[in-house]
């Protein structure tokens, strides 16, 4: 019976350190989608509230504008890979794809989608972005209405309305695959709906599901089982000589695993899993708590060019100071 309630119980740890670690891949993944669209967001206000940009669209000032401010943009291909303008009836002036000046309905491209970000646009008052599916691909769609600054050219926006600069990032599988390994996900890929043990939906702006990001999700459960086994193996086979020696044993291994659960194993600091509990415990109580967030920038240089061991011996020194 001590046996079977044992094994119970290092089962539960297990699937709920693999359950927990599975959640926090999930909500890792989301926020990282959600930083790129509100990149893309920032890119199209930004552009967007511009009294250059108002004076050669709506003035026809400078006829080259177009391409020095953003068509030679879509040549590098670096921030966003097609930009164009729409008026406020839904046609397209013009649009730049990879630096080529192309025939695009953006509008219809975009389908029940285009109209959706208009009225984020118009609800809020500055740049908006979500996820779309553009020809079969998923890609960020930035817009904003082309507003000048100045009160000098306050009467230049015609009576329709404002055109709207837009600005997609197709998101393709190497731009996906280096997101992931941001952080610590080697194999996060873009796919079509399927059922995977990490899969998270992906959403357009009118809630539509669109495809899934795949991953094969970390089970430190797993390894956390593993290393303790011979433990726990020990443990047993003195239980078949003593029964008090056992459930001594019995409960400190159960101590060993909580706390490998908790702990990173390498800086000996309280991991994600820890935080979290404990984040959910103090917002339980009621307490106000603020979160402090550090980056070590270059650590990947110091694993290239000195190797992983001397990685490990800087995550220990910093945890330390820490």
């Amino acid at each position: 019976m001590f046996a079977g309630l044992l094994g119970f119980v290092l089962m539960h740890t297990v699937w709920e350190a693999n359950r927990v670690e599975a959640d926090n891949g999930k909500n890792a993944i989301a926020t990282l989608v959600q930083n790129q669209i509100d990149q893309v967001a920032l890119i199209a206000d930004d552009n967007g509230l511009w009294d250059d940009a108002a004076e050669a669209v709506y003035a026809g000032t400078d006829s080259r504008f177009a391409w020095n401010a953003w068509g030679s943009s879509t040549a590098e291909n670096k921030y966003y890979a097609i930009a164009g303008v729409v008026d406020a009836d839904g046609k397209t002036r013009f649009v730049y794809n990879r630096g080529e000046l192309v025939k695009m309905d953006i509008a219809a491209e975009l389908g029940a989608s285009y109209p959706a970000l208009v009225r984020q646009v118009a609800s809020k008052q500055e740049g908006v972005a979500g996820l779309v599916r553009m020809k079969g691909q998923v890609a960020i769609v930035g817009i904003a209405n082309i507003t000048p600054v100045s009160r000098r050219l306050s009467t230049i926006v015609p009576a329709a309305g404002h055109s709207r600069i837009l600005f997609i990032r197709p998101l393709t599988q190497d731009m996906i695959a280096g997101l992931g390994e941001g952080i610590m996900i080697g194999d996060l890929r873009l796919a079509a709906p399927g059922l995977m043990p990490g899969t998270q939906a992906m959403r357009d702006v009118t809630g539509k599901v669109i495809g899934h990001l795949n991953w094969t999700p970390q089970r430190p459960g797993d390894a956390a089982l593993y290393r303790a086994l011979p433990v726990i193996l020990i443990g047993f086979v003195i239980h078949l000589i003593m029964v008090v020696l056992l459930v001594y044993r019995g409960f400190d291994a159960l101590s060993e695993l909580g706390r490998q659960a908790l702990v990173d194993s390498l800086s000996a600091l309280p991991n994600r899993r820890s935080l979290k509990r404990k984040l959910e415990a103090h917002v339980e109580s009621g307490g106000r708590i603020a979160l402090a967030m550090m980056d070590l920038d270059g650590f990947k240089a110091v694993n290239d060019n000195f190797g992983h061991p001397v990685g490990d011996r800087l995550i220990c020194e910093v945890s330390a100071l820490l």
